[in-house]
């Protein structure tokens, strides 16, 4: 049996990789040997014999699969709203279009002649607008439904036919592995993009598998001989890196370099090793498991830039790979993955994935969090770029995380609910999403989802507290305290709102709006003060007390009450709807 041992975060994620191939090929009826102990994966050798064929029909297949299920997705939603400008768009595409030539092969003459039309058809749509300005219908509702049931069933061939699996899982899966994870090695060579599926198989066989056979059978060899008394022959040897078990070769370049390209080592990079030796030794076996990582992975959108939120969305630059590493045992390694891994597809994946660990052991979960590190990564092969976050759970954000979920569920956006919670996670300024929330509102005019910034305020007090405390009997007290002064400071500025509207003097909102904002992200303490005592006085009112907490930056830091403030004044007048929340 091959033992592979838990280590460094990107290991565990190839041993994950290796694992979930070995279980995709028992469920497909292939008898392999292979166990979880402790933090150990074993399996028989003998599973290398057909590991090529186990490792690309893993990924053609998960690759297929989300493939398929992100254009019947898409189509979902175009059906929804029957805008035949949207689906021809759709059709446009270059993922759409590489997929139909792909499909085209595989069918009938009477279904290629129905596609056809159909294509012809949505292409000869006009885009026109009524006239409220609205997309006219070009189709009927019974026509345009017909058309997407039509390309549904198309699209089905992508799960469904072997070739067409084949083909479009592999182009997709080397996109992402020579970009991500390998760069051009092996079969990811640009030489060999039009080549076979057969042919790429039987280089990653080559250049990966067999390796490992040779490996074992000279260890074996050795074991023998040495048993038998015999002496060997003396030559240079160096034991890997990672397994420390097994004997290595030193590559010319760093290992990294060519088999793990998100931790960004180069040979160029002297100083970043220790005493500039770049032998990196590292064994066959070894390999072979890093040549599973993203299988270990988890690809997810990630809406962490502002940036990104302010309508400059680019799905290459919000995509990235997670992993959740655990030290505890593999098996929890596997179950915390998988939970993470069912919710690939949602907006909020971290936020449900923390939901389903806390459900899952929830007396245990701030324990089982200490031994938890999450990570995002994204590289670029070309570029010669590399992005990981990493983030280690400290008890008191574990604490926040338990028992304040529901308290991010009724942030309204769920953009700004992924970057608030990811900023939480992986670090980045809380404050700076409530300011870009409340200039993107204040632009937009947009004043009924001012509230959410005053919850977001709540939240940014919370797990200060949660972090400063470490949990303890005084939590709840001084959550009730800071929650207190921000809901005064929320009503101050309702208050002022009403008194200028009463007094017809509601248009100079936006004004102060902008000019408060400033002074707050800046830390200016007496303008902002300065501003607000000239307001009330205007209005002949009492300045409220909530404005010396300001000053005193003492239970709620200035920037956070200052923005619960200014979401008071901004937003509309306080409904009973949320008065239950305080």
């Amino acid at each position: 049996m091959i033992e592979l041992y838990m280590d460094e975060w990107f290991y565990n994620m190839g041993i994950l990789g290796l694992f979930r191939i070995l279980e995709y090929a028992k469920e497909k009826g292939a008898e392999v040997n292979y166990s979880v102990n402790g933090n150990c994966l074993a399996f028989d050798e003998k599973i290398l014999d057909n590991f090529a064929e186990y490792y690309f029909d893993y990924f053609t297949e998960k690759y297929s699969q989300i493939l398929y299920s992100d254009l019947v997705a898409h189509l979902d939603r175009i059906e929804s709203s029957k805008r035949i400008g949207s689906l021809k768009g759709f059709l446009e595409s270059s993922r759409v279009e590489k997929t139909l030539e792909v499909i085209k092969e595989v069918l009938s003459e009477e279904e290629k002649k129905d596609l056809e039309q159909v294509l012809e058809k949505v292409k000869k749509a006009k885009r026109s607008r009524s006239k409220n300005g609205e997309e006219a219908k070009e189709l009927s509702d019974e026509e345009f439904l017909k058309v997407t049931g039509f390309l549904r069933n198309i699209f089905a061939y992508i799960v469904r036919n072997d070739g067409v699996k084949r083909r479009r899982g592999l182009s997709l899966l080397r996109n992402d592995f020579y970009d991500n994870f390998f760069g051009q090695i092996s079969f990811l060579q640009k030489t060999l993009t039009k080549e076979s599926f057969e042919v790429q198989l039987a280089k990653f066989k080559e250049d990966f598998v067999e390796p490992v056979k040779a490996l074992i059978e000279e260890e074996e060899k050795n074991d023998k001989e040495t048993n038998e008394g015999k002496r060997r022959k003396r030559i240079l040897e160096h034991t890997c890196m990672l397994c420390r078990r097994h004997k290595a070769k030193v590559y010319d370049d760093s290992f990294f370099g060519s088999y793990f390209i998100p931790l960004g080592m180069t040979k160029e990079a002297t100083n970043f090793m220790w005493n500039g030796n770049l032998a990196l030794p590292i064994c066959e076996i070894c390999i072979l498991v890093l040549m599973c990582t993203p299988a270990g992975a988890t690809k997810i959108t990630d809406y962490s830039l502002i940036s990104t939120i302010q309508g400059n969305k680019n799905a290459t630059d919000n995509t990235f790979f997670a992993f959740v590493n655990a030290t505890d045992s593999l098996e929890l390694l596997i179950q915390y993955n998988n939970m993470l891994l069912l919710r690939r597809s949602e907006d909020v994946p971290f936020q449900n994935f923390f939901k389903d660990m806390a459900e899952f052991q929830k007396v245990k979960f701030k324990w089982m969090l200490d031994n938890v590190t999450l990570f995002e990564f994204r590289a670029g092969y070309e570029s010669k770029r590399s992005h990981i976050k990493f983030s280690y759970i400290d008890r008191g954000t574990a604490e926040f995380l338990l028992n304040e979920m529901d308290e991010i569920d009724k942030l309204k956006n769920d953009e700004y609910k992924v970057i608030f919670l990811s900023r939480i996670l992986f670090g980045g300024s809380l404050t700076e999403v409530m300011y870009a929330k409340l200039r993107e509102l204040l632009k937009n005019e947009r004043t009924f989802e001012m509230y959410d910034v005053y919850r977001m305020a709540v939240l940014k007090a919370f797990i200060d507290t949660y972090r400063s405390l470490n949990g303890g009997d005084s939590m709840q007290e001084q959550k009730g305290k800071v929650k207190a002064i921000l809901y005064k400071a929320y009503r101050s500025g309702q208050e002022l709102r009403r008194a200028l509207e009463q007094n017809n003097a509601a248009n100079k909102l936006p004004g102060i709006g902008y000019r408060l904002l400033n002074f707050a992200r800046v830390g200016d303490k007496n303008t902002f003060a300065d501003s607000i005592i000239r307001l009330y006085v205007s209005q002949s009112m009492k300045v409220p007390d909530i404005l010396l907490s300001m000053l005193s930056d003492y239970e709620v830091d200035f920037e956070t009450l200052a923005y619960a403030y200014i979401s008071g004044l901004l937003g509309e007048d306080f409904s009973n709807k949320n008065a239950g929340e305080e």
